[in-house]
Order: structure tokens, then C-alpha cells, then sequence
């Protein structure tokens, strides 16, 4: 046998072959590296995409209720709209509003407290009818308290007064004791009256009757409209029932105290404009009288236990993170609420109105709703004639603010990013949204309002 076959490998064989190895293994090793890297990043990504989509479909299913059956036993020559979102805008440079910019040590974002907002991220509030206890069967619109109508032409909105009112549609089966069961202390009335019936004893409905007077004129809706709140529960009156009210109805549109916080208003329909959480609607009817004979309708809101808010809210466990929350009954704050997605960077609401304001292109989205303008609203009373939103020349800051009659669809836009200082990668990195160390996912949808929330029960 030949001896030098016995001797296997040299040492210079064993050396080549283990720098061989450790070039193929660091070769390896090194693009496993790569790829653990990718991973992160990816996970990351895909984890944004995630939060980003819930809180969307979320938003779309609580969009596609908004105002549903709002105006149910409104007769059907009238025509339809839907009054369930009320949008509060941030805009850069108002009173009280931060810039949206983040701190570059911490990368926080400033949120929305008790007293400031900030540019980055609007605020919603989707109004819904009360549920009605014990019209199971008897309603055709159940689930939510029946409109009623007013039954008694002396109401007058000027004072607090109690406001006698029957069910509006006569087929309805509901006893009146369980109508009145359903109007308790606190609840928020809405009142609606059609712009078809001009004078009541010589008062016109809606509030102020001259070019001068901006608040109140019919808009798309066709209604003048108002709210009031039950200072007690409702009681039965003969056929009808006693609602005691404090109204928040004056010549001038807004009483005393409106808007702030002695305003009867238990859903902030009437809030502050300087507050975040204040939606600012101005109540469009005149003091009265009205009532019946005028179509005057009531709409049970109560006091926002079906309502869903949605603003962006600093996590109280990190205060680096700005979540979107989804609140039920009241305004989110960052102690209460349930969070949608994590690291909001974005979130703003833009509305397309019916009349377009000062443009005509339905892909012209509001984003100050100050800035709100109706086509319908007079300009002259004698012969009567009306604002023409699409030419510059009659378009009006003030023409119509906060009138949530006149959204047709909204367009809302959610920004997030993976958690600063969380991939170690990204370290020197700066986005192009913000310069910062993070990526960042965009998600945008356009919900038509009409379209989904009114087919139920004739609305």
C-alpha cells in the first residue's frame, strides 16, 4: 500500500480550505444579515399598513351610519341630506392651533389637549339619533326614537318654554307613553323646519332676513334648523306630549352664553370655535313663533351615547406616540377611548360640499370649515336673490361656516410611521415627509355620505 496516500490533508490544504469556509460562511453570514435587516424594516412596514387599514374600515363603517334615519318620518317631498358628521378643522395659524412640526430629540408630535390643537390632525364627531327603549315591533324605525312633529302653532323659541309635539307619522304604533318614556332631561333636540313655509305670524323661520345676516338661510337641505335641550323629562299632555326645553334660539342665532360653557348644548354641536372639541354649528332658526302647520319636526340626538368622536390623542403610556382614537358618547381624551392605530403623524378631513364653494370641481376639498359656502344663501331680499359659490367675487369667508348640511362626501387622509428610534438601521436615515429616523405609510379615502347612509327606511 503506498504510505503517502495514508496520510491525508496537509496543513496548507487545511488552511486553504478553511479560508475558503470562512469566506463562503461570511458571504453568508452577511447577507442573512442583510435580510434580517429587510425583515425588521418589513415588519415594521407591514404593521403600519395594518393599523392603517382597521382604523380606515373603521372609519368607513361609522361613516356609512352617519345620520342614518336622521329625518325618517320627514314626508318625502322633502328632499333628503344627511346631518351625521360634523367636521373641526386645524388650521395652520389659527388661535390656538400648534404648527406640525415634531420635537427632533423626541420625535413627538404635539396632540389635541383641553385647550390647544395641533395643524397635523383635524377632529370628527358622527351624530346619531338616539335608540329608542321599547319600540321593538311597533316603529317601522326602530331602532331609533320616532321624529315628532310639533302639534301647537304658539310655541315660541324665544324663551324656555315647553314644546307640545305628536308622533309625525300617523301609521306609527309607538303608545305615547312610550314616546314620552324615550324624551328624558338632557336629551338634545333637534328641530327641523322646511324652508317652504316663509311667516308664522309675521316671524320669518330662519334666523336674520337680510344680506347682512349670514347665519340661517336655507341651504341645500331646504330646512332651517336649531337645537334645543329637555331641562326635564317629557310628560303627556291629552294626545300630545310636554317637551320642557331651553332653547339656544334667538333673533340673532345665538342666545346668551353660546357659544361657551353655559350653553345648553350636551353634544357640543355649539362649541367654542377656539376649542378643539367645539363643532360650532350656529343654529339657523329664528325665535318663533312656529309649530303646527309649519312642518316643524323633532329629532331625538340625546345626549351623544350613540355618537362616535374621532380625534388623535396622545398615548398615555408613551408620550412619543400619537394614537388615533375612536371614542363613543364624547369627545376622546387621551384617558379614555379606544386606539385605532399607533404613530399618527396625519389626520385630516376634508369635505365636498354640494355647492363647491368657490370652486366647481367636485374633487375640491374643504379643509377649513369656516369656510363652508352655500349657493342657496340670499344676498338680497326685494327681489330675492342668492350667493353664487362658484365666482370668486361673491364668495365669502363667513358665508356659511360649520353648515355640516352641505358635505356631500368627505376625503380623509391618515399618516402614520414605525416607531422612532426603534430600527437601529434607520438611524441616520431622514424621511421625506418629516426628516425623521422612520418610514412612513399614507392611506387616504373618499366616503360619499349620501350614498351610504340614506337608503334605509326612506332616508
Amino acid at each position: 500500500m503506498n504510505k503517502k496516500a495514508q496520510r491525508g490533508f496537509t496543513l496548507i490544504e487545511l488552511l486553504i480550505a478553511t479560508a475558503i469556509f470562512v469566506v463562503v460562511a461570511g458571504a453568508a453570514f452577511s447577507l442573512f444579515a442583510q435580510h434580517v435587516k429587510l425583515i425588521t424594516k418589513q415588519q415594521n412596514l407591514s404593521a403600519v399598513n395594518i393599523g392603517l387599514r382597521n382604523a380606515m374600515s373603521q372609519l368607513e363603517i361609522d361613516l356609512a351610519d352617519s345620520g342614518q334615519n336622521l329625518v325618517n318620518n320627514v314626508p318625502s317631498a322633502v328632499q333628503y341630506f344627511s346631518l351625521g358628521v360634523v367636521i373641526q378643522n386645524s388650521v395652520p395659524g389659527a388661535t390656538g392651533v400648534a404648527n406640525c412640526t415634531p420635537n427632533v430629540t423626541t420625535w413627538s408630535y404635539p396632540v389635541q389637549t383641553s385647550t390647544t390643537t395641533s395643524a397635523c390632525f383635524d377632529s370628527l364627531a358622527i351624530i346619531n339619533p338616539k335608540l329608542c327603549t321599547g319600540c321593538l315591533n311597533t316603529s317601522p324605525f326602530y331602532p331609533y326614537v320616532p321624529v315628532l312633529t310639533i302639534n301647537d302653532s304658539a310655541d315660541n323659541m324665544s324663551s324656555n318654554t315647553a314644546i307640545l309635539a305628536s308622533d309625525a307619522n300617523a301609521a306609527d304604533t309607538v303608545a305615547l307613553t312610550t314616546l314620552q318614556a324615550n324624551f328624558s332631561a338632557g336629551d338634545e333636540l333637534l328641530i327641523l323646519i322646511p324652508n317652504n313655509t316663509t311667516y308664522l305670524g309675521g316671524v320669518p323661520h330662519c334666523a336674520g332676513n337680510t344680506a347682512a345676516s349670514l347665519y340661517g338661510f336655507p341651504s341645500q337641505s331646504g330646512f332651517c334648523m336649531t337645537v334645543v335641550t329637555l331641562t326635564g323629562n317629557a310628560t303627556i299632555n291629552g294626545t300630545a306630549l310636554s317637551l320642557p326645553s331651553h332653547t339656544v334660539v334667538t333673533s340673532a342665532g345665538l342666545p346668551s352664553g353660546c357659544p361657551g360653557t353655559s350653553c345648553p348644548d350636551p353634544l357640543g354641536l355649539i362649541g367654542d370655535p377656539a376649542s378643539p372639541t367645539g363643532l360650532n354649528y350656529a343654529p339657523a332658526l329664528s325665535a318663533g313663533p312656529y309649530g303646527k302647520g309649519t312642518n316643524a319636526y323633532i329629532i331625538n340626538l340625546g345626549t351623544g351615547a350613540n355618537d362616535v368622536w374621532y380625534s388623535v390623542q396622545q398615548n398615555p403610556a408613551n408620550a412619543d406616540d400619537p394614537q388615533l382614537m375612536r371614542c363613543m358618547g364624547a369627545p376622546c381624551t387621551s384617558a379614555a377611548g379606544q386606539a385605532l392605530t399607533d404613530q399618527v403623524v396625519g389626520f385630516k378631513v376634508g369635505a365636498a360640499l354640494w355647492d363647491q364653494g368657490a370652486s366647481t370641481d367636485i374633487a375640491s376639498f374643504f379643509y377649513d370649515a369656516q369656510n363652508y359656502c352655500s349657493g342657496f344663501m340670499l344676498t338680497a331680499t326685494s327681489p330675492a336673490a342668492y350667493y353664487n359659490c362658484t365666482t370668486a367675487s361673491q364668495y365669502s369667508a363667513n358665508n356659511d361656516p360649520y353648515d355640516f348640511t352641505l358635505i356631500r362626501s368627505i376625503r380623509i387622509s391618515l399618516i402614520a410611521r414605525t416607531t422612532p428610534q426603534q430600527d437601529l438601521t434607520l438611524r441616520g436615515f431622514k424621511n421625506g415627509f418629516d426628516g425623521g429616523p422612520y418610514l412612513v405609510q399614507q392611506s387616504s379615502e373618499v366616503v360619499d355620505l349620501r350614498n351610504m347612509s340614506n337608503p334605509d327606511f326612506g332616508n
